[in-house]
């Protein structure tokens, strides 16, 4: 490893040191919502693949929502954790209104519709929060 001494040495963009991994945006109003850190993760995971769901028409209801799949193993398997830790921060978002489930029965994954940062913004207003 290579000692750095000159200021503009630290500037310099090289492949080395690139960070490759991707990134999330984190919405403002998660700071303040009181729900857990965890609970919020799995909110910005969901979030991402509204995204992605949002540009494909096989992602959404008859109603033209869009939705997302996220199986309980695959954010186990993501974050390290146990069902239960993941089923509670699923139930915490839904108790906030931050995501609704609906089950499509044995041995297929709930349809989660996942309300945006501005619905929430717009729901929280209505509310007088």
């Amino acid at each position: 490893m290579q000692l750095i001494t000159d200021k503009k040495e630290l500037n310099r963009d090289t492949t080395s040191t690139r960070y490759k991994g991707g990134f999330y945006q984190y919405p403002r109003f998660l700071v303040r919502e009181n729900i857990s850190d965890r609970a919020k993760s799995v909110y910005l995971l969901l979030l991402d693949r509204l995204r992605m769901s949002e540009q494909n028409p096989r992602f959404h209801d008859k109603f033209g929502r869009p939705f997302v799949y996220y199986p309980v193993s695959e954010l186990m398997e993501d974050f390290g954790v146990s069902r239960s830790t993941i089923t509670r921060a699923m139930t915490e978002l839904e108790e906030h209104a931050m995501i609704s489930r609906e089950n499509q029965g044995l041995g297929r994954p709930n349809i989660i519709y996942v309300t945006t940062p501005a619905q929430l913004m717009e729901f929280n207003e209505l509310l007088g929060r």
